[in-house]
């Protein structure tokens, strides 16, 4: 896993979110590009990578959807 991870600054003070989806926030920024995008890796290879379970991951991301830091974009196919 990468040693650095790209997050919203805002993301670690707020209080709306638990301890859990911002280290699924900081898992997802380790697997995106330089500028916070196009998430590569996998669910398991995220929860494997935050040492938490594939649905406790399935779990945060709609959270973090909803209180936009994620958003998500469906590919054809």
């Amino acid at each position: 896993m990468p040693n650095l991870s790209i997050i919203p600054a805002h993301a670690v003070a707020d209080s709306e979110l638990s301890d859990t989806q911002v280290r699924v926030l900081c898992a997802i920024g380790t697997f995106s590009n330089r500028l916070g995008g196009n998430v590569w890796a996998s669910v398991q290879t995220m929860a494997k990578g935050c040492a938490l379970s594939s649905r406790t991951v399935q779990r945060a991301i709609p959270t973090l959807i909803e209180r936009g830091y994620l958003h998500s974009v469906e590919r054809p196919g």
